[in-house]
This record gives structure tokens, C-alpha cells and sequence, in this order.
């Protein structure tokens, strides 16, 4: 996206320039060039603002929600440590999934790109 705005300031800069008088080359730079991309610009990173203004809400809350009173210390502890076991399963699961998925060297079809290794 920037990239097209980076040219299209070009290409405004230039058509300013063949202008008859500088007002009128300024004129033109701010009214066909920077203010409508400004605009543009503007309204096309509204989504990204508002998925970045969700993302920090959320860690936020889940921020808050790690905050723990002083007599739910112990269970939590217990609680921590029980997912950190169902994740490091998980884990070896994973790891076992994609290990058994991937084809040897030797089952592998010779391909040309193969041929001269």
C-alpha cells in the first residue's frame, strides 16, 4: 500500500512542477496529492487500528485476569501446573504427528531438481 502511495506522491510532485506558477504548483501538490492521500491512507488503516486496539483490550483483561488474590495462591499454583502438563503433552504429540508425517530421503520421488544433488 505504500508503495502505491509512494508513487502517486511522485507523480502528483511532478505534474506540480510543470505548473505555471508555484501557487499553482502547490495547489495542486496539496489538493491532488497529500490531502486526498492522507485521506486514503487514513480510512485503509481504520481495520489494522481497531484489530490493535482489540489486541491490547485483550491483554489487558487477560492481564487482569492473571492477577490473583492472596488466598488463591495454592490453587492456582495447582491449576498452572496441571495445564503446563496437558501442554507439554500436547506438545509431544505435535512433535510425534509431525515426525511421523514427513517421508524420508529414501521413499522421496527423484525429481529433476532432485537429480543433481
Amino acid at each position: 500500500m505504500y508503495i502505491v502511495a509512494l508513487a502517486w506522491i511522485y507523480v502528483v510532485l511532478m505534474v506540480s512542477i510543470m505548473q505555471p506558477t508555484v501557487l499553482k504548483g502547490v495547489v495542486t501538490f496539496l489538493g491532488t496529492g497529500l490531502l486526498p492521500l492522507a485521506l486514503f491512507l487514513y480510512l485503509m488503516g481504520t481495520p489494522q487500528r481497531r484489530r490493535n486496539q482489540k489486541r491490547a483490550e485483550a491483554a489487558a483483561s487477560e492481564a487482569a485476569a492473571r492477577e490473583v488474590a492472596p488466598g488463591e495462591t495454592a490453587a492456582s499454583e495447582a491449576a498452572t501446573g496441571e495445564t503446563a502438563a496437558r501442554e507439554d503433552e500436547r506438545r509431544k504429540d505435535v512433535n510425534a504427528q509431525s515426525a511421523s508425517s514427513q517421508t524420508s530421503d529414501a521413499n522421496r520421488p527423484v525429481t529433476p531438481s532432485r537429480r543433481y544433488e
